[in-house]
């Protein structure tokens, strides 16, 4: 990584300066409060100007005492010198923003991005947001493939580790509307979902506010740590590792809630991403590109819904082209992928009789989603998975009548969540 120009660290060192006075123009935390805060967040100038946002939004979520620590464009290297000066927080958060080195990625970012994720494990809990992979000048996307290979290289970094990650880009790109001049600074809409987005994605990741101690049974740690493995073998297809089981054991001790848990694998970028590459293969009959999946992953955590992303891929010109290009076939395939079955003549005069009143193709794709027949398969799909049994009578009818207005992924986290997945993994 490129040293900071003269101007810059000159403007660094008066930003400190002035933090360690304790002035909240910089939002660097005043260490003679350091003791109060439980979550430190240490940002770039969007954090900086979004301060009392996030500070509000993580309240919210249950963490009264953040600090923050932000100074214009951050780079690694400079996020990285916070969190060693900053060592006692028991939960962090890294919005580093995008790296600026011209010529993209390179071995010393790959350095500092490693050195990093060695400060960020060494607290309780920590989450990267991941900065936007485009720019958003005044609300039109313009590719950039420096701050993509940026992107690139902090998901590489965190790799295998328990370090969560949030995903700015994916909100960024959905509302490009809320940058000015290339950031979301002096538009309160985007500040306010930025905040929201390190919020939740800070609760989902690390539970509940950190416990003064916490005393862990040897026998309730195993089983615990047995159940964090089901876990992500289930979500995610393979084992916990070893930062994972000892992070979520410890959290599950503390007192934290199964449903945390369950609740960051269920809208995992891993889990989402499972979920969506299974769409376009069902839909679209090929696997995902990284782009578009990390957009889905985005709109997921934005509160839209699996079945939503359904229906834009069942709705999509690729799927009608795929079909036979003809509004007949179109239903036909509608019937045999999302309902697994055969057209029967009256269905299918009813749907084409709505084409031709001009009903989109996506609309017509969301009613077979939200269909009860749908819904039940999907319910009995989800039991398969988590729980590997069909559903009770009882049950499959009660979730079935949820998933009109929950999503599937909610689902999953309280199935994945329930007393009897957890006494099966014993």
């Amino acid at each position: 990584m490129a040293p900071p120009t003269p101007w810059r660290t000159a403007l660094l060192r008066a930003a400190l300066a002035v933090g360690v006075a304790g002035v909240a123009l910089t939002g660097v935390p005043d260490p003679a409060a350091a003791t109060t805060v439980d979550v430190l967040v240490v940002g770039d100038s969007l954090t900086a100007d979004a301060t009392g946002e996030i500070r509000a939004a993580m309240a919210a979520v249950g963490y009264p005492d953040v600090g923050v620590a932000a100074f214009g464009g951050t780079d690694i290297a400079w996020a990285v010198q916070q969190l060693r000066e900053h060592p006692d927080p028991p939960i962090v958060v890294l919005a580093s923003g995008t790296n600026n080195t011209p010529g993209g990625w390179s071995a010393a970012d790959r350095a500092d991005a490693a050195a990093a994720v060695q400060a960020l494990r060494s607290h309780r809990c920590a989450t990267w947001v991941l900065p936007a992979a485009d720019r958003h000048p005044d609300g039109r996307t313009t590719p950039d493939a420096e701050a993509a290979a940026t992107v690139d290289g902090i998901r590489a970094a965190l790799a295998g580790t328990a370090v969560g990650a949030v995903d700015w880009s994916a909100v960024a790109a959905a509302r490009p509307e809320w940058h000015q001049a290339d950031g979301v600074h002096h538009t309160a809409r985007g500040r306010q979902a930025y905040a929201e987005l390190l919020a939740s994605g800070t609760r989902a990741a690390c539970g509940p506010r950190p416990a003064a101690s916490t005393v862990v049974d040897p026998a309730r740690a195993r089983r615990d740590a047995a159940y964090v493995d089901v876990l992500h073998r289930t979500f995610l297809d393979r084992p916990a590792t070893a930062d994972e089981s000892s992070t979520w054991t410890l959290r599950l001790a503390g007192g934290a809630p199964r449903s945390e848990l369950t609740r960051s694998l269920a809208s995992s970028p891993e889990w989402v991403g499972v979920e969506i590459d299974a769409l376009y293969r069902k839909a679209l009959g090929r696997e995902s590109d990284p782009g578009g999946r990390a957009h889905w992953h985005g709109v997921v955590l934005s509160g839209r819904r699996i079945a939503d992303i359904g229906a834009e891929l069942y709705g999509s010109p690729e799927f009608h082209r795929r079909a036979g290009g003809t509004d007949r076939a179109f239903v036909r395939a509608l019937y045999a992928e999302i309902l697994g079955r055969g057209t029967d003549a009256a269905g299918l005069a009813h749907w084409e009789s709505v084409l031709r009143r001009g009903v989109s193709h996506r609309d017509v794709a969301a009613g077979f989603y939200a269909s009860v027949e749908s819904r039940r398969d999907r319910v009995e799909a989800l039991y398969q998975r988590i729980l590997r049994r069909s559903p009770d009578p009882g049950g499959h009818a009660h979730w079935a009548e949820v998933l009109q207005t929950e999503d599937d992924v909610r689902l999953a986290e309280l199935l994945a969540a329930s007393q009897e997945l957890y006494d099966r993994s014993r």
